[in-house]
């Protein structure tokens, strides 16, 4: 009886182990698969999280400035996530009207979030607070199309058709209006300050005169004249989802254009580079940009009517992809704090830890900064759209100080130094500091 109860037991256990066994080569088998259908291996390196909110949809997603919460536009609310975990914390008292999912910019220090909802309503939260606590359209009576606050937190822009109404944030009282193109009519789309606040950027549309056809005209704009500074490039038709952002050094200027092309201006050279497919033929259009801190590297979202879709982390110096994740991305946000990104899939939330490799010494970085050798003496030449007092700092190939100097006051434009150093044969890093501002350059100094 014994013998044949360990028999038993001993089948039991191989069925067991061979139970198992199949059910794990089945769950193989089933995500294989999925990998196949997808055309992309499922890449799942550096990611912290994943969240399923569907059938909900989000319509916009925010790093808080710190990067410990993330705010996403869900449905009709603004709902709080744990950055680390994903974990639901709190969702704002109030909600928004008409067609959702719906767009929102925080400001820099965190206090505020701005919104137009799907009945073009113009609206402020507080995030202390966690509540509804003032709709500008309630005043203004007309639609809204697009909002920005400052990153002090003093100004509020809002766009209304041609022209765009300035508010102050604090005793939300209109304080000025002006056109956004100076052509009547014309529509505005989006508007958004730069980091160091010192301009924002506008898209808008208007109709030719001559030719009666729609374009799309990009300007910059300086904070406090509310002047236009200049135009930065022109594009035929009207697309009412195009969307802007300023790379973290406000160096660079995007623009994601019919949910298909993003075009990335440099506005010190004013040179443009257009994003139209993922550079294989197989994804065909363009949908996000998201810039990294260290202003070399950008995240972009490709996709193809097939419902393929890929979200790539791009160098922008070397022009290569350097890593690639399955994923549908509608659009993105970058934690300035952290380096962190969350990307939103409208019905799935991820948290992305990029793995790249910042430049010793450096916040930022950013390419434009030349220096180079001649008759013995080392000179430092950069072109900047800033103005204040500057500094610069070199360090060698293992992170040491090696030289630091002030600049002085400097004014917009092509800025040239002497640096008062004898470095060595050898490869180094430059940081180069206005105001509260950190670019930096990698450069060597040969024979």
């Amino acid at each position: 009886m014994k013998n044949i109860i360990q028999s038993v037991t001993a089948e039991k256990s191989v069925f067991s182990s061979v139970s198992i066994l199949l059910l794990k080569f089945l769950l193989f088998l089933s995500v294989l698969a999925g990998m196949l259908q997808s055309g992309k291996a499922a890449d799942t390196t550096d990611i912290v999280w994943q969240k399923y909110i569907g059938p909900d949809q989000c319509g916009d997603v925010k790093f808080s400035p710190d990067g410990k919460y993330i705010y996403a536009a869900i449905n009709y609310n603004i709902v709080k996530f744990d950055a680390k975990t994903g974990d639901s914390l709190s969702t704002f008292e109030g909600k928004h009207n008409g067609f959702d999912p719906f767009r929102m910019n925080i400001s820099a220090l965190g206090n505020y979030i701005v919104t137009i909802d799907g009945a073009n309503k113009a609206l402020l939260w507080d995030c202390r607070s966690e509540r509804l606590i003032y709709n500008f359209s309630d005043s203004l009576k007309i639609p809204s199309t697009c909002i920005d606050i400052d990153p002090n937190e003093k100004n509020i822009l809002i766009g209304h058709g041609d022209y765009f109404s300035l508010w102050d944030a604090k005793t939300r009282t209109q304080l000025n209006s002006f056109l956004c193109t100076g052509i009547n009519p014309s529509t505005s789309f989006d508007v958004k300050f730069s980091h160091d606040g010192t301009k924002f950027a506008i898209v808008s549309s208007y109709e030719e005169q001559q030719t009666h056809k729609d374009k799309t005209l990009i300007t910059i704009w300086e904070t406090g004249t509310w002047k236009k500074i200049k135009d930065i490039f022109l594009l035929s038709d009207r697309d009412e989802w195009s969307h802007l952002k300023f790379s973290f050094n406000d160096s660079l200027l995007s623009l994601m254009y019919e949910t298909r092309i993003v075009f990335v201006n440099n506005l010190f050279t004013n040179k443009t580079v257009e994003f139209r497919n993922d550079f294989s033929g197989i994804l065909n259009y363009t949908s996000d940009i998201e810039f990294l801190p260290d202003n070399i590297r950008c995240f972009l979202s490709f996709y193809n009517d097939n419902g393929e879709n890929s979200f790539n982390l791009y160098n922008l110096v070397t022009e290569k992809t350097e890593h690639t994740y399955n994923l549908r991305v509608g659009n993105s946000d970058c934690s300035q704090k952290t380096g962190a990104i969350i990307a939103n899939g409208r019905t799935r939330l991820t948290v992305i830890n990029p793995n790249v490799t910042s430049i010793p010494g450096s916040e930022n970085a950013k390419e434009g900064i030349n220096i180079y050798k001649k008759n013995r003496l080392l000179y430092l030449e950069f072109t900047t759209l800033k103005t204040g007092n500057s500094t610069v700092e070199l360090f060698d190939i293992k992170g040491n100080s090696v030289y630091q100097d002030n600049l002085g006051f400097i004014n917009p434009g092509l800025n040239k130094f002497e640096l008062n150093t004898n470095l060595p044969i050898g490869v180094y890093f430059c940081k180069l500091q206005i105001n509260n501002s950190r670019f930096s350059q990698k450069f060597q100094i040969g024979e």
